[in-house]
């Protein structure tokens, strides 16, 4: 029987129609699982560039190859915001994903439910961390989401932007009005492709048909960035702590394979950035 809760009096339509909802079903799951893929290879290509201190070189090959560099970006993006939350690794440090080859993309099925337009929205950088974490249990739930309610559920969790102006604020009622108190302006936006990226403080901008971007995160320009919660704090804190206490035995192990005199050594900074790891507040 179909899953939609459409009447169907017709039984031989239904039963007919039910065949085709599994196989369109098992298409999407195929589908899902190839974005990502997609999204992983572009991921892991952009890396290899920048590896190689050639960025430049990834956005003149993705044209090369057929794709558009904003798609290509949106790409990674998709795969940066969501793959932390379904694999459990960070996709860059101690840990991350470039050492998975290739990740398992099982996990993934769970957006079959979503368009691909949805996915995107969900997982650009702007994104606040709650919207994203709570489109992901959504999804994890089995059920699907429309843009606009994916555009509702980023707007409640979205910290509105303080107005801009370039007026002063008003004095306080029978105030001096040859106080030597200094006047307190507001910013005023910046020019389109101007002004520090909110998301990596960066000041570089790059314009495609899409508008300007971020050269470094590809944050979009104007977007403000989403707030990191105190629960996804915390959860950062704890992977990479493992991180860090899994590298220390890992170097005992190596150590304990071929000995070196400069294990100590390695010990001692693992447990550097350890600490500072530790004292780490939000």
């Amino acid at each position: 029987m179909p899953k939609t809760s459409l009447a169907i009096k017709d039984k031989d339509l239904e039963g007919k129609m039910a065949c085709h909802e599994r196989v369109i079903s098992k298409l999407r799951r195929k589908g899902t699982e190839v974005l990502f893929e997609l999204s992983y290879e572009l991921f892991m290509a952009r890396n290899t560039c920048l590896e190689h201190k050639s960025k430049k070189v990834f956005g003149k090959w993705v044209v090369e190859i057929g794709l558009s560099r904003p798609g290509a970006y949106r790409a990674i993006a998709r795969w940066e915001a969501l793959a932390p939350k379904i694999l459990g690794h960070p996709t860059s440090g101690v840990g991350c994903l470039t050492a998975i080859q290739p990740p398992p993309f099982e996990g993934f099925l769970c957006f079959d439910q979503f368009d691909d337009s949805v996915i995107d929205v969900i997982s650009k950088p702007s994104t606040p961390t709650k919207a994203l974490n709570a489109a992901v249990k959504i999804a994890q739930s089995g059920k699907g989401m429309t843009n606009k309610e994916a555009k509702a559920l980023i707007e409640k969790h979205t910290t509105p932007k303080a107005a801009t102006s370039t007026e002063s604020p008003p004095k306080a009622s029978g105030s001096d009005s040859t106080s030597d108190a200094p006047e307190v302006a507001v910013t005023v936006a910046d020019e389109p492709g101007t002004g520090k990226c909110p998301n990596c403080q960066k000041t570089k901008w790059e314009e495609d048909e899409d508008g300007f971007s971020c050269v470094k995160c590809r944050h979009p320009w104007g977007e403000a960035a989403g707030d990191v919660d105190a629960d996804e704090f915390k959860l950062r804190k704890k992977t990479a702590k493992s991180y860090l206490e899994y590298a220390g035995r890992a170097v005992d192990d190596l150590n304990d394979s071929k000995s070196n005199p400069l294990r100590d050594e390695a010990i001692d900074h693992i447990q550097a950035v350890l600490k500072i790891v530790k004292d780490w507040k939000q």
